[in-house]
Parts: structure tokens; sequence; C-alpha cells
């Protein structure tokens, strides 16, 4: 668990000169892309303890296990509960890929082969990990979040926004993801999460076989409200919705650590 901490370092200092800059006009938490003493202590007090006895507690409990997290909480609440979802889809989509981008970098600078899903085939998992033949071992589809999901205690029984704001699409492009990933892809495929929450930060994931299991479980957990952000008027004057606000929310505690991921890259290289 710890070698997971030392490699969420190792992945912020190569990955932040790279991303501030596309960020600048982004409003960013003061906490992206930052990992303090605070945020190792929520790792292990969350994380690997809460996780380890497989129990979701309260907020309000969980600030009597971390004090220091109160006044992180407020900040957060202040931050994260007006809606942030007004901005251009297409620049979106770039925010993304520069987070895939990057992180295909600093795999690489770990040895890893890296290739661009789509270059594959569209709708591939974005990121597929290479033998030394060039033929992909497994894919990853990575996904980079940082705004919490605050209220899903009131929208979900029993979640908290600590553990249960790793947030999937389950609409049509879902769908179609799956059926690839069922009836085409022959390897392993794992859901990367990039977690920066002002609490929780770290790289996490879960295998898509798990993944598609929860959503058949769960089905729809959350419909968003629509915004102005997902809405677009075409040259004709027609408007109509884009995005997605169809949602379910993977549990943090279902998911292993980024050691981990490391360590199943470098086993299916090798059998590969």
């Amino acid at each position: 668990m710890l070698k997971s901490i030392e490699l969420y370092f190792e992945l912020l200092d190569f990955a932040k000169p790279k991303l501030m800059f596309f960020l600048k006009n982004y409003p960013l938490h003061e906490s992206q892309l930052n990992f303090t003493e605070f945020n190792k202590e929520c790792y292990r007090k969350i994380y690997i303890e809460l996780r380890q006895n497989k129990k979701i507690i309260s907020r309000k409990e969980l600030i009597k296990l971390i004090p220091s997290l109160d006044t992180v909480c407020k900040n957060c609440w202040k931050f994260y509960i007006s809606p942030r979802s007004n901005s251009i889809k297409s620049l979106d989509i770039k925010f993304g890929k520069k987070f895939e981008e990057v992180f295909m970098d600093f795999l690489s600078n770990k040895g890893f082969v890296c290739k661009d899903g789509d270059q594959i085939k569209k709708n591939y998992p974005n990121i597929a990990i290479l033998n030394s033949r060039e033929k992909p071992v497994c894919y990853l589809e990575l996904k980079y979040i940082a705004a919490p999901f605050l209220t899903v205690y009131q929208k979900i029984k029993g979640r908290e926004c600590y553990e249960g704001s790793l947030t999937l699409d389950v609409d049509e492009k879902l769908k179609l993801q799956r059926k690839i990933v069922e009836e085409e892809i022959k390897v392993p495929v794992f859901y990367v999460y990039w977690a920066d929450f002002p609490c929780i930060k770290g790289i996490f994931f879960v295998e898509g076989k798990k993944v598609y299991e929860y959503v058949d479980e769960v089905g729809l957990e959350y419909t968003r409200k629509a915004r102005s952000g997902n809405f677009i008027q075409r040259t004709n004057g027609e408007v109509v919705e884009i995005g997605h606000r169809e949602k379910v929310y993977l549990p943090l505690f279902e998911m292993e650590d980024f050691e981990r991921l490391l360590e199943i890259l470098i086993a299916l290289i090798k059998e590969g």
C-alpha cells in the first residue's frame, strides 16, 4: 500500500509540470495535483483501514477519526457544491485526453510500451499495454476524477462521497464499449481511476468484468440534472443534448491500488 503512495508521488512529479500549463485557465481546487501528509493519513485510514474492514461510515464519523478532515470538507463543499459541468464538451474531451496522454507517458517512463486504444479501433479502451512484439496484453480505460459527489449519501443509501464518487456513465457509450470488450478483446481490460479528491488521492483500478457485474446489479444509480453544458445549438438552430447524465458510482473499496496495477501489467507482459 505504501508503495502505491510512492508511485503516486512519482506520477505527480512527472505529470504536474506537463499538466499545469494545459490547466492554467481551468478552475482547479487548491488541492488538485498535490499530495500532502493529510492525504497520506486519509489514504491510510480510509482506503486501507476502512476498506480492510469493509465498512462505510458517515462523514461525521469519519471526521472523528480524522479531525483535520473537518476543515478540508468545509472547503471542499464550498468549492464543489455548485454545478461544475457547464463547460464546453469539446474542451472536456481535450481535458480527458491530456490526462490519458500524460499517464501513458508516465507508464512509458517506467518501461511499459503503450498505445492509444483509438489507434487500434474506435471506442476501444483508451490505453493499450503492449508486449515486446507490440501485441496488446491488456487495455486500460483511464478516468481522472477530481469533483466528489458530495450528496451521494442523499441519493444512494449507504454511500458516502469519499468512497462513492468514482463515476461511470452508463449510456450507449458504455454499452458499445462493453460489447467490444466482451466480444472482440481477448485480453484483460481494467477501468483505472485517477482519484484527485481533496481527501482521497491515488490510482485505483478494477477489472472490466467486475465493472459490468456491478452495472448489471445496480442498473442506474443516479441521473444527473441537465445543465447548460449538456446542450449545443446546431447550425440549423436545433438545440440537442450532448454528454452523459446516467451514472453509477463504482465503489472505491472494491478497487485495487497502484502497486498492484503495475504488478499485473508486468506479469501480463511476461506471459504475453
